[in-house]
């Protein structure tokens, strides 16, 4: 199995934008370093599945989450690099959003 932590980030720990971000259980110990962001957050189950054996969060997830904290301009490139795959959909992206901001489409004015 791959490391991971540091040893995951390889590379790409010299430059802050490109830091990775783990969401990890509120009752772990690990804090961020250089090139690796810590955030925690409750995860639903279905949230969540496994890489090469690691936890991960699925591509929905991923997706909100990058929306979430990225500018604007860089939170659209995310998003359509999750969709032009088919990893998600504009109308699932939406939905989720929704729920999570408390806000449905009826009450968006749309």
């Amino acid at each position: 199995m791959r490391p991971l932590g540091r040893d995951a980030v390889g590379s790409r720990a010299g430059r802050p934008e490109d830091a990775v971000e783990c969401k990890i259980p509120s009752i772990s110990g690990t804090t961020s370093s250089t090139g690796l962001v810590v955030t925690r957050r409750a995860l639903a189950p279905p949230e969540v599945t496994r890489r090469q054996g690691a936890p991960v969060t699925r591509p929905l997830r991923t997706a909100l989450d990058l929306a979430r904290v990225r500018p604007v301009d860089d939170a659209v490139v995310a998003l359509d690099q999750f969709m032009r795959p088919g990893l998600v959909f504009l109308d699932e992206v939406r939905t989720a959003a929704a729920v999570a901001t408390g806000r449905t489409a009826a009450g968006s004015g749309r």
